[in-house]
């Protein structure tokens, strides 16, 4: 069977809701393009190719409004131009439209009975007012595909009807995978609420063994299960009936070939959070953060089995549960070493298996957190996911492996980083990661974890030496895209602009630039210290590029003039003062 794009995966809809939004607010525009142009592009058509055209139409449309309404919603600040110009035409063809409140649109219910023809019969409404003994008969008919969509739609309604059906069922044929798979996936929100949410995981832990076994009914068990445990109402649940529950479903889970495949642009964290095993990995981890572990306390007797269970012997299907405690590796560690220095770490070792180091790491890079205990265990082994091929690999997490790079250097002491895989590291990156790595360190002199720390202080003790150590000075990887993140260096810094412009300029690729001419203009160091200021212009600004802002030029060369009227016989200013006025 074709497996649909994880976009537009019904089984994954939460999921692929929650990450637009969370990415939404954080993508540059050429990468808010590419998704928008993707999610406008619709759907596959054979995903609709069972329903009549009219449906179908209005259906594609349904998927792409919603994760375009999702994403708008997110960052209501920054509107993007093409989304606006489809949602409003979208809006001018159904002005009925839109999604429930809050994160109640990232779950089924709403859009699976809305998209329909406006004249087409509401059958989830008509399952409702059959009796159980009728609903049973039509899941027996040819209707039987149809009608498991509406159940699933209405299943959480009525509770006693819907026992009353699956009992109907298995009295009649036997266990019926595909119906629980139904029942499990219809009742994903209401394990996330608290009476109701009992009933449900007693349910689960109820279920039959051979359909606990059955790869469907131990997915939506799974998916269930994470939302259950992910609520802000789960620590008032009997956790018992949790544990039961997560209990009946592991066998089955652990069966499930689908959690063994492999990505084909080797995005494990993509596998992880869309297979059985990725979400009952991380429903156990909101179990065990539920139970407010204390740093140092170990993980609870009751849970070490199942952790080490989760974990696996090496085995392929459980990946996906490797890769997010991977995630979480920090968090595990501060709580249990010992259990984490023993079953987790190892499968970070480059030399042990390098398919699944590069699975464990990208789990690691998806949310990067360290502390000097957890860095010695890991720093030989972290510093070689920057070899060449790795680094293609890798993909995306390379940016935030590169950035707690830079986090261990000037958290833990540039004396325990080496200086020669540093240094080789940071040149075999791209310009974009290198330029993301910056700017984190710009981040780290204008906030800081002290905020009443001074920026000259960090630069002077952390920041300056950092960059003498380990910043390769080979003219050859020099980029403009690293130069915005240098110059907002030096303009962070306060009485010591002078010596971040001297360390910073020779690192420094000269180019257009005018975008960081403006940040230049907008700085009171042009009149506190306009030798460096020009200094710093004359470094990063090249005559050559194709598009300026004269204005800015022009206010920069005023100020510095203001401020040190003898620098109107300094080459550098004459050469850039003669090339406005014969530009302007």
């Amino acid at each position: 069977m074709v497996k649909a794009p994880a976009l537009w995966d019904i089984s994954a809809r939460k999921e692929v809701y929650d990450l637009l939004a969370a990415l939404w607010p954080h993508l540059e525009e050429d990468a808010r393009d590419t998704l928008v142009m993707r999610i406008v592009a619709g759907p596959p058509e054979w995903m609709s190719d069972h329903l009549p055209e009219a449906d179908r139409d209005q259906l594609c449309a349904r998927r792409v409004f919603e994760r375009l309404r999702i994403m708008q919603r997110s960052d209501p600040e920054r509107p993007h131009v093409a989304m606006e110009a489809e949602l409003a035409r979208l809006r001018e063809l159904y002005p009925q439209w839109d999604i429930a409140p809050g994160d109640q649109a990232h779950f089924s219910f709403f859009s699976q009975s809305r998209w329909r023809a406006l004249n087409a019969a509401e059958d989830e409404r008509r399952l409702e007012a059959m009796t159980a003994s009728a609903i049973v008969e039509v899941l027996a008919s040819d209707q039987r595909e149809g009608a498991l969509d509406d159940w699933r739609a209405m299943v959480a309604s009525d509770w006693e009807k819907m026992m009353a059906v699956l009992r109907d069922v298995a009295d009649r044929t036997g266990p019926d995978a595909e119906l629980w798979a139904a029942t499990l996936w219809g009742l994903r929100t209401k394990a996330a609420t608290l009476t109701p949410g009992e009933d449900v995981l007693m349910l689960v832990a109820g279920i039959d063994n051979e359909l606990a076994r059955d790869p469907s009914v131990s997915t939506a068990a799974a998916y269930l299960l994470e939302s259950a445990a992910s609520s802000p109402q789960f620590p008032k649940m009997p956790q018992d009936n949790f544990w039961q529950a997560f209990d009946a479903v592991v066998p089955g889970v652990s069966q499930d070939d689908t959690n063994s495949r492999t990505p084909d642009d080797h995005d494990w964290v993509a596998v992880a959070i869309n297979t059985s095993m990725g979400n009952l990995a991380l429903a156990f981890l909101n179990a065990l953060f539920g139970r407010r572990p204390l740093v140092g306390g170990g993980v609870p007797a009751d849970l070490t089995e199942r952790f080490v269970c989760l974990l696996g012997n090496g085995e392929a299907r459980h990946r996906p549960a490797r890769v997010v405690f991977a995630s979480r590796l920090s968090y595990l560690f501060a709580i249990d070493p010992d259990l984490t220095r023993l079953n987790l770490l190892p499968h970070f070792r480059w030399e042990r298996d390098e398919t699944e180091a590069l699975a464990v790491w990208q789990g690691f890079g998806w949310q990067p957190h360290l502390d000097p205990l957890l860095w010695n265990e890991i720093k030989t082994d972290f510093l070689s996911c920057f070899q060449v091929g790795r680094i293609n690999q890798l993909g995306k997490t390379i940016g935030s492996l590169a950035q707690a790079l830079a986090a261990a250097g000037l958290h833990f002491g540039i004396d325990d980083l080496p200086r020669h895989a540093t240094h080789g590291a940071i040149s075999r990156m791209d310009p974009e990661t290198r330029a993301g790595m910056l700017h984190w360190i710009v981040g780290a002199l204008t906030r800081g974890d002290d905020p009443a720390a001074d920026p000259d202080t960090v630069w002077a003790e952390k920041v300056k030496p950092w960059i003498q150590k380990f910043w390769p000075r080979d003219p050859h990887i020099r980029s403009s895209t690293e130069a915005r993140p240098w110059v907002e260096m030096a303009l962070a810094t306060n009485e010591a602009f002078e010596d971040a412009v001297a360390t910073v300029s020779s690192f420094i690729r000269p180019s257009e630039n005018s975008f960081v001419l403006s940040e230049l203009a907008a700085s009171q160091h042009l009149i506190a210290h306009p030798r460096p200021a020009l200094k710093l212009m004359d470094a990063f600004l090249s005559p050559n590029g194709p598009f300026w802002d004269f204005d800015d030029l022009r206010h920069v060369l005023q100020r510095i003039l203001a401020s040190d009227p003898t620098l109107r016989d300094n080459p550098v200013f004459a050469r850039w003062d003669e090339f406005e006025r014969a530009r302007a």
